[in-house]
């Protein structure tokens, strides 16, 4: 079955463009020696095609019709970079405004890229007329924008950019790499430390105290953190009077209602080590396994780019327990179990390609309940974890995997 792109092109006599795919001028008439005040065609972009590096002394307006979410990478006269989406699909934009003098490139972005194309209208300010057109060779490109040659490579960062000759794709993951100024979503889904349960049961924490509110802040107003913490949440596993604090059946909506989102931190495992409910580490691990499966699979059915994810492995429970209030529900046993956690979730962060850290190397528990954190102890998560997030975004090479391995 043809896609709606290609039943369009379909109606019109369109011809290749030496940009790369095909056009239409709907404004064919021409007054010789006179140049219009606006020009219009129709594009058409096939699938595994890309269009690179023109530069033309209009103005363009593109506007996008059907098809696959486009990415236009606009190069400024004085040598900027913006990625910009043209589409209808968040975060695109229906309609992108490319200045005079700009040198640009477009590709088919997102989940429809391999199979529809795309299909675009652009009018011109004044008409488009190609002794104003011209090719930019690559080392000219290099010379104004060396960052604009990630175009032609695969992408240091997430997702695949594919060398255009040989099929171009690219990700919403990719244009988040050259695009600083997009919000960046941060879910953290966790039990009560993520909550920000007071010692003793006193309450929560404010939200410039909890870790998540502290991860915010240290941030900047370029990320939006999201908290999803639970008191009593487990990885998997039933209470008998509150199974809705099962980790593993409120991830998807949790995450789902969250959408897009770059990044997962997932903090779970010590309500596990309760001895009523007689789970080991070992099907704690595997049942954190799920969690990140279950986060990957709901992102990709509203996202185009997978999120990154970084497992935090829980501080182990205190050995002043017996004094605390929890100390029915715990045993030697119960902080056994909660020792073994980390060492273990860092073996399945590698295996799943998450980024790991370990809680207990700079947080412990309090001395006041032997679960929960101090605000000392969520400050130095904060600070942690923001390291790690900023090594997602803004390091050159998002393929090395370097905290906590």
């Amino acid at each position: 079955m043809r896609s709606l792109a290609e039943e369009l092109s379909g109606r019109y006599r369109m011809d290749p463009h030496e940009e790369g795919g095909s056009f239409v001028d709907l404004k064919a008439e021409r007054v010789a020696g006179v140049r219009d005040a606006s020009g219009a065609i129709y594009y058409h972009l096939p699938p595994g095609q890309a269009a690179a590096f023109p530069a033309i002394d209009s103005q363009e307006y593109w506007a996008f019709v059907a098809g696959a979410t486009v990415a236009l990478w606009v190069v400024s006269p004085d040598g900027e970079l913006a990625v910009e989406l043209l589409g209808v699909e968040a975060p695109a934009d229906p309609l992108v405004f490319v200045p005079t003098g700009s040198v640009f490139a477009a590709r088919a972005a997102g989940a429809k890229a391999q199979r529809e194309g795309t299909f675009l209208s652009c009018i011109t300010v004044p008409r488009f007329e190609y002794d104003g057109w011209r090719l930019v060779e690559r080392d000219a490109l290099e010379a104004l924008c060396p960052a604009a040659l990630a175009f032609y490579e695969p992408a240091p960062r997430r997702g695949a950019v594919i060398d255009r000759d040989a099929g171009a794709v690219m990700t919403f993951g990719d244009l988040i790499a050259f695009d600083p100024a997009r919000e960046k979503t941060v879910v953290c889904f966790g039990d009560s430390n993520t909550y920000g349960f007071i010692p003793g049961g006193r309450g929560r924490y404010p939200r410039d105290v909890r870790w998540p509110g502290v991860l915010q802040k240290l941030l900047g107003p370029g990320y939006h953190v999201v908290e999803e913490g639970l008191s009593g949440r487990t990885t998997a596993f039933d209470w008998p009077d509150c199974p809705w604090k099962n980790g593993l059946r409120n991830v998807r909506p949790c995450f789902a209602s969250h959408t897009p989102v770059d990044a997962a931190v997932i903090m779970l495992g010590s309500n596990d080590c309760n001895k009523y409910l007689g789970i080991s580490p070992g099907q704690t691990t595997e049942a954190l396994r799920l969690i990140v499966a279950a986060v990957r699979d709901v992102c990709a059915a509203a996202q185009d780019y997978p999120p990154e994810i970084l497992i935090v492995g829980p501080a182990p429970i205190g050995e002043g327990y017996r004094g605390s209030m929890f100390a029915a529900d715990l045993d030697d046993e119960a902080i056994a179990k909660s020792q073994a956690l980390a060492g273990m979730q860092r073996q399945l962060a590698a295996d799943l390609d998450c980024r790991f850290l370990d809680a207990g190397d700079f947080a412990s528990a309090s001395d006041e309940d032997s679960e929960h954190f101090s605000p000392e102890a969520h400050a130095a998560l904060a600070e942690h974890v923001a390291e790690v997030i900023r090594q997602m975004f803004e390091q050159p090479d998002m393929g090395q995997r370097t905290q906590g391995r």
